[in-house]
């Protein structure tokens, strides 16, 4: 049986691999950053010509929200968590009066 194996090398240590999608990309987490590492940069060509065999259907594209200049991101740490309780559905879209 044949294992195959590829080293990829980063400058400081890695804190999380997984897969990003079915295709076989990779999101790899260092210290302030996520990389996404395509198939196509890390596996030999006999294994993408399999891949492009295996019909995988591309991910699922959400829409685009435009930014609500309203919103108070910085005054949720300030927020009680009686209030915070009170309010989940809406937790990013209220004010501190």
């Amino acid at each position: 049986m044949k294992t195959y194996f590829r080293e990829l090398s980063f400058e400081d240590k890695i804190s999380s691999l997984c897969f990003a999608n079915n295709r076989g990309d990779l999101l790899i987490g260092r210290s302030e950053q996520i990389i996404l590492v395509k198939m196509q940069d890390y596996l030999p060509p006999k294994y993408l010509i399999k891949a492009l065999q295996l019909e995988i259907s591309d991910d699922h594209s959400e829409s685009i929200m435009d930014f609500d200049p309203n919103i108070e991101f910085w005054d949720y740490p300030q927020i009680s968590e009686k209030k915070m309780s009170e309010s989940k559905k809406n937790m990013w879209h209220f004010r501190i009066q």
